[in-house]
């Protein structure tokens, strides 16, 4: 795109004043790229994140990522934002098995490593869905920039 808007600006006439539309045009577009580029930054930073996301973005997720599968979730967004007493009904059987049948400290610490691991799993995807919803939302930025770069481009507003 640099190169066109330098090809555009050597076969201009010297004496214009005014910025030719297709320079402007480009320059937008060089705009809209850079815009886009940093926002793949973003959304892949999101996507391979491993530590816990605050409840806000998992809130914005959630405002995002409107599933419509009524009370069936395919999200653990959705499905660990559900109360608490859930939780441990959800719970492994064999986790609870290790956890609660041995006393024994080794089998402690094997079975708290398989709860961390999981908490861990959860988290990874969460910040996957947290990316996924940032995704569309960018998408739904850019096109509406776009047009209206257009529009305001080859209108002359």
């Amino acid at each position: 795109m640099s190169v066109y808007l330098l090809i555009l600006a050597d076969s201009l006439p010297e004496t214009s004043d005014d910025v030719a539309l297709l320079g402007l045009y480009y320059m937008s577009t060089i705009f809209l790229i850079g815009f886009s580029l940093v926002g793949t930054v973003v959304v892949l930073r999101c996507h391979f994140a491993e530590n816990k996301p605050p409840a806000s973005l998992v809130k914005y997720a959630k405002f995002i990522l409107r599933r419509r599968d009524g009370n069936k979730t395919c999200n653990t967004v959705f499905v660990r934002s559900v109360s608490p007493s859930l939780k441990d009904e959800t719970e492994e059987p064999e986790v609870k098995k290790i956890g609660n049948a041995f006393s024994d400290p080794a089998l402690q610490v094997i079975a708290n490593s398989i709860k961390e691991q999981k908490e861990q799993n959860e988290w990874k995807d969460s910040w996957k869905e947290i990316a996924e919803a940032t995704d569309r939302l960018l998408l739904v930025i850019f096109i509406i920039i776009t047009i209206i770069a257009s529009l305001a481009i080859w209108l002359k507003i």
